[in-house]
């Protein structure tokens, strides 16, 4: 910066040199909008300054340079700040993390005799029935029908997202008394 006086005599100027910093820039986060819990997803901060600190709003997930961890189900923000003397600012990226599947466990009876039936049931809604053989079988809603005589594991898979969860109940397939 220089200031200059002029007269008749001649021109006199001072001078100072002064530096002008830049506005702090956070940029944007790229990268994947969800997580499965204990699993990792990778984010980036791109248009902005190196260097940031990385941060979550709660406890979510977590992250480490740019490495987001699932914690707990539910929704979680994830911070870049970078700051110099000019300031603060801040990029965000919201984050879903999604639940683990759960199967819960079957309910019922143990046995059921070759030409009979019985019910199980599940807590959990949503899932799948299967019979790990052709000695029952079992219909959409649980329903478990002997049809020869030995063991069966009856199956219940809950999908999501982030895997498939199974319960199982062994069931014994009874011949019924002959008269």
């Amino acid at each position: 910066i220089s200031y200059t006086v002029t007269n008749s005599c001649g021109t006199a100027a001072a001078t100072k040199v002064v530096t002008v910093n830049p506005l702090p820039n956070a940029g944007s986060i790229t990268g994947a909008s969800s997580v499965c819990v204990n699993s990792t997803i990778t984010l980036s901060a791109t248009g902005g300054a190196t260097g940031g600190a990385w941060s979550s709003r709660n406890a979510t997930a977590t992250v480490l340079g740019g490495v987001v961890t699932g914690v707990t189900a539910g929704t979680d923000t994830i911070n870049y700040v970078v700051t110099n003397v000019c300031g603060t600012v801040t990029a965000t990226h919201t984050i879903i993390v999604n639940p683990l599947p759960y199967a819960g466990s079957i309910n019922g009876a143990s046995s059921v005799c070759v030409g009979s039936s019985i019910t199980l049931t599940d807590g959990i809604t949503g899932g799948v029935w299967s019979s790990s053989n052709v000695a029952a079988t079992i219909s959409s809603t649980g329903v478990v029908t002997g049809v020869n005589a030995g063991t069966a594991i009856i199956r219940y898979a809950v999908t999501n997202v982030c895997g498939t969860d199974t319960a199982t109940q062994t069931v014994t397939l009874n011949v019924a008394p002959a008269v």
